[in-house]
């Protein structure tokens, strides 16, 4: 997500925007070399760590052995919740702006083209013909009270 300097770092709408997203990624902390991204939270620990150092890359020009801080980050978002609102944006784009400008907590954002398709009618069975019909359609004797007997049909119900 964060790459060298980034320049989503450098203003403060790009770090609003970084913060926002970690929150809702739920992160909580980071872990980095980099002073710059202290702006993205509270530097808990400072330190050095060879291991650390082994592992993430370093360009030609940095130094093999770094000063690593752990950062906390703000409190994540939910991890679920219970939208008032359902709103739908054409375009991912366009969602992705939305989601990077505001938290929306009280609506959910999706794609136009991810809508939840319209509800079917139900079966034009009437009530009293569940149970007549085998998983194929064919037709078999009523059930009777007292039947045990294929419950699975009475409970899926028609479709």
């Amino acid at each position: 997500m964060v790459q060298g300097e980034s320049a989503a770092l450098v203003n403060a709408s790009g770090t609003e925007t970084l913060q926002r997203w970690l929150r809702r990624f739920r992160m909580t902390h980071l872990v980095g070399h980099r002073r710059s991204w202290l702006a993205l939270g509270t530097e808990r620990e400072r330190s050095r760590d060879p291991a650390l150092d082994r592992i993430v890359y370093h360009a030609a020009g940095e130094p093999a052995t770094r000063v690593w801080s752990i950062v906390r980050l703000d409190e994540p978002l939910p991890e679920a919740r219970v939208a008032a609102r359902a709103r739908t944006l054409v375009g991912r784009r366009a969602l992705l702006e939305r989601l990077s400008r505001f938290d929306d907590r009280d609506t959910a954002w999706f794609l136009a083209e991810d809508r939840i398709p319209e509800r079917r009618e139900r079966s034009h069975r009437p009530a009293g013909l569940v149970g007549r019909f085998d998983r194929r359609g064919r037709a078999r004797r009523p059930l009777r009270p007292g039947d045990r007997s294929d419950v699975r049909s009475r409970l899926a119900g028609p479709g």
